[in-house]
């Protein structure tokens, strides 16, 4: 943006596929509505909707057509919608949407499905192209659909999700097997030490996963974002939190050392980002409440279900080294990860006594049947691989 003010203003969205403008602006957005919700700041904000006015004034209904080719606005513009309640943000953000797969982008060598721009939406079923495009994408059209409950975008939606993480993920959660354009690869191709898995991919992950959790339930999401949080993101960072893997390769041979798998600085704006974790542990949508993240830690609701109940729900794990304990998922339909099979919860209040509740309710939200890929690494550190709800 910087560059394109201060050394090259002719070049002012002329070349939206790669000078980043727009995603820049998103990145802004979303750094301007944290801000006036956490601290009750809004000069960042007011800069940040001048920007988007301007866009708007250019891109909107009545001007003319543009996309970016690095999505990202879109999900900043469904968030300014939900932060301000201007309408006109969430049909900016869904007109940039529909206007995918027009070739309005100039594909060069990498073609259109580097950019996302070979299909529209609706019709675009196999996460291809640059990884982290693809994901940024993904969580604005899930936004849209949330707010506007479009049944053909959650469709599209869902079937992706499919393509990356059932044929397209890697055992740690990352993704990109491609280092010439950071892209997917065909499905199945899922090379160790050509991986380019790139830490942003994740985190563009994390961040669509938990908007597919909002939309659809499953404990398959919640598996995916704990996979990715212990694995792919906590293997990019040092200890010292001052030095990121922008590549995350799973095997490096010493005789094919790359500056891609160097310890380095990139995009710390995002990396900080997923650090706040993406998804809050506690999730409350009418009726039931949520737990879906391990982690110790206790919560209040005012939930009709479970008015005046402090809940305290715990899920007792026996790790090889001591037996440890660890909170879980509440509510009247329980929650319940994907590598517990068989678990069995009891609600209790302070003063109350305890009540049993079972997963065994029909529920979407759990899921039926053998866990999938998460019980290979936790079976191991269950007792019978099953746990207690206590």
């Amino acid at each position: 943006m910087t560059w394109t003010q201060g050394v090259h203003p002719d070049k002012k969205f002329a070349e939206l596929e790669w000078t980043h403008e727009l995603y820049v602006l998103g990145h802004m957005v979303q750094a301007a509505v944290a801000l006036d919700r956490a601290a009750g700041r809004d000069d960042l904000l007011k800069l940040a909707r001048r920007f988007v006015d301007l866009v708007e004034r250019r891109f909107g209904s009545a001007g003319e057509e543009g996309i970016c080719g690095h999505p990202e606005i879109e999900t900043a513009l469904v968030e300014l919608y939900r932060h301000t309640g201007e309408q006109r943000h969430l049909q900016l953000a869904q007109r940039m949407i529909d206007l995918r797969g027009k070739g309005l982008l100039k594909a060069g060598s990498f073609g259109a499905r580097y950019f996302q721009d070979h299909a529209p939406v609706r019709e675009a079923t196999s996460a291809v192209g640059h990884a982290v495009r693809q994901f940024y994408l993904n969580a604005g059209v899930t936004d849209v659909y949330l707010e506007t409950g479009e049944d053909a975008l959650l469709n599209a939606m869902r079937a992706q999700w499919s393509s990356a993480h059932e044929r397209k993920m890697y055992i740690s959660g990352a993704f990109g097997s491609r280092h010439r354009d950071e892209a997917f690869g065909d499905d199945y191709e899922l090379p160790s030490d050509r991986a380019y898995a790139e830490t942003c991919a994740t985190i563009a992950d994390l961040q669509w996963t938990w908007r597919m959790q909002l939309a659809s339930g499953g404990a398959v999401y919640a598996d995916v974002i704990e996979r990715e949080i212990h694995n792919a993101l906590a293997a990019s960072v040092d200890a010292t939190g001052t030095r990121f893997f922008y590549s995350n390769p799973l095997q490096l041979r010493p005789d094919r050392y790359s500056e891609e798998n160097a310890p380095g600085s990139a995009h710390p704006g995002t990396r900080v980002r997923a650090a706040r974790r993406t998804s809050p542990e506690w999730w409350h949508s009418s009726p039931p409440m949520w737990r879906h993240q391990l982690n110790l830690s206790s919560s209040s609701t005012s939930a009709p279900t479970l008015t005046s109940i402090f809940l305290r729900i715990w899920a007792t794990v026996c790790l090889r080294s001591a037996p440890t304990i660890l909170p879980m998922a509440p509510s009247s339909s329980p929650f319940a990860a994907g590598w517990c099979p068989a678990p069995n919860l009891r609600c209790a209040s302070p003063d109350g006594p305890k009540q049993r509740f079972s997963r065994a309710t029909g529920t979407t939200t759990a899921r039926n049947g053998t866990p999938m890929a998460t019980s290979a690494y936790h079976s191991r550190t269950m007792r019978g691989g099953a746990c207690d709800w206590i």
